[in-house]
């Protein structure tokens, strides 16, 4: 009998690949699936996509047991895929979803189903009639009969086909450059939004004054990533050998209320030993007034850094 605290937490955060082997595989073979013939993993940059005669029934998302769900990857895997069904577990949750539903809200989409280990433990049969190899077989009544009510008023009666050209259309239309922006800006902002009043001011400061020094000078970049905001120069050893290659200098993380600085590249850089003493002992930002002074200093640093002024 699995056992959370000895088979996937482990008195740590619990392990995303604890979570697919010990809890995901285990229900995909108790709902009809072949793990060797029908399930596939990291293609697509999926976690599964789980098949039948070559045609994908579904995508997993896989993450550990305390993460959260990042609803931008999972539909833009949806979309290279060809499948509009999307589950996201982290074991302790799991949450089916559609990508129709998906594309009008990638912040707090509505699930088409939702249940956790609990619930599953109490009943292990709960997802049978929604994602079994024989639910698939009768085109997945079960969840369409479920995502009806949650679709837009003029979607509410579609059928089967109706909703499948629907996702046809949606794959044709998605610029998945634009998608992936979208979706980091979607998931950082909600990171900023979970942070005390105070500490939002702090790290929105932070944003806004990178931002502004990214503006100053071409070698210099803002990058966007899921849960990050990092400020990156371009290194200049590789561009005298006609290669393009950015090194970090500082990464904003509002999840975790912390800031990663890339302290090898500012010396491979020619910080200054004394900027690069107090760079590395700079306490957190709490608040504005503090954020603006790391801010500050930072790009006093960079002042300092050859490479901006060439």
């Amino acid at each position: 009998m699995l056992d959370v605290k000895h088979h996937i937490t482990r008195g740590h955060w619990g392990t995303e690949e604890n979570v697919k082997i010990k809890i995901v595989l285990p229900i995909l073979k108790q709902l009809g699936w072949d793990i060797i013939a029908d399930c596939f993993f990291e293609e697509h940059k999926a976690d599964i996509i789980v098949e039948f005669s070559g045609t994908p029934a579904f995508i997993i998302e896989t993450k550990g047991w305390t993460q959260d769900f990042h609803y931008g990857q999972g539909l833009e895997y949806s979309i290279k895929v060809g499948t509009p069904w999307v589950i996201f577990t982290s074991g302790r949750f799991t949450e089916i979803h559609h990508a129709l539903i998906l594309r009008e809200d990638l912040a707090k989409p509505k699930p088409v189903f939702a249940t956790s280990f609990a619930e599953l433990s109490t009943d292990p049969n709960a997802m049978d009639s929604l994602i079994s190899l024989r639910a698939f077989k009768s085109g997945f009544r079960a969840l369409h009969d479920r995502l009806l009510p949650l679709l837009p008023t003029h979607m509410k009666n579609s059928n089967a086909e109706t909703l499948a050209r629907a996702f046809r259309e949606l794959r044709k239309s998605t610029d998945f450059k634009a998608l992936a922006r979208s979706q980091r800006t979607v998931e950082l902002d909600e990171a900023l939004k979970q942070l005390p009043m105070g500490m939002q001011a702090a790290y929105q400061r932070l944003l806004i004054g990178f931002e502004r020094i990214s503006e100053g000078s071409p070698r210099l970049r803002r990058r966007r990533t899921r849960l990050a905001f990092n400020l990156e120069v371009i290194d200049p050893k590789r561009e005298s050998l006609g290669r393009l290659k950015w090194l970090g200098l500082i990464g904003v993380f509002p999840d975790r209320q912390t800031i990663s600085l890339g302290l090898a590249n500012w010396k491979i850089l020619g910080l200054d030993p004394q900027h690069l003493a107090t760079l590395k002992q700079l306490p957190l930002p709490t608040d504005e007034a503090s954020a603006e002074r790391y801010v500050s200093f930072v790009q006093e640093c960079i002042g300092e850094i050859s490479v901006t002024k060439q």
